[in-house]
């Protein structure tokens, strides 16, 4: 039975390989080099976007309760992710009178380590989401050629562990250069 129980781990392994790198080389925008393009094609062509999908989901669904990292903590590299919890979630925006949302003006959401995610649309997965639910966020775009010291523009991907609700937003209004 252990050394079943071996077996299945080690090809669970290198399935979870295979699909790490399949995540890589689609986030990665650096050419394949000609000589490691064969090889390299012959492994993707089987691996689609929805097996990377899937697998991310797997590793946010079976990632330890106690994986939350400290605050400040975000990913910088396009592929990298943390969980990370739900600080606070908001409307766009609010009245500057009264210091109340306003209605329909889009959502957004805080993170205890120090993430933000804005919308213009209404986002259901931000809307169902409450105060300290888990989430995991994934980094998927950075933007390039901005100006020094505008950071804007960060695409992050999420998952609410409680409801598996997912969505992909912006960490400001604007991308960097932008208003």
């Amino acid at each position: 039975m252990q050394q079943k129980k071996s077996k299945v781990l080690i090809l669970s392994s290198l399935i979870v390989g295979v699909v790490v790198i399949a995540a890589i080389l689609h986030y990665t925008t650096k050419p394949i080099e000609p000589s490691a393009q064969s090889a390299a094609t012959s492994t993707t062509s089987v691996i689609t976007q929805d097996s990377v999908d899937a697998y991310l989901l797997y590793k946010v669904m079976h990632a330890p309760d106690d994986s939350p990292k400290p605050i400040g903590v975000l990913p910088t590299r396009v592929g990298s992710c943390v969980t990370t919890q739900v600080e606070s979630t908001s409307t766009r925006l609010t009245d500057a009178l009264t210091d109340q949302p306003i209605p329909n003006s889009g959502s957004a959401i805080n993170y205890t380590d120090g993430g933000y995610q804005v919308s213009y649309d209404n986002e259901p997965g931000i809307e169902n989401s409450n105060i300290g639910d888990k989430v995991r966020l994934c980094l998927t775009y950075i933007p390039t050629d901005c100006p020094p010291g505008d950071n804007r523009g960060k695409i992050y991907k999420v998952t609410n562990l409680r409801t598996g609700t997912t969505w992909e937003l912006p960490d400001a209004e604007h991308l960097c250069g932008g208003a």
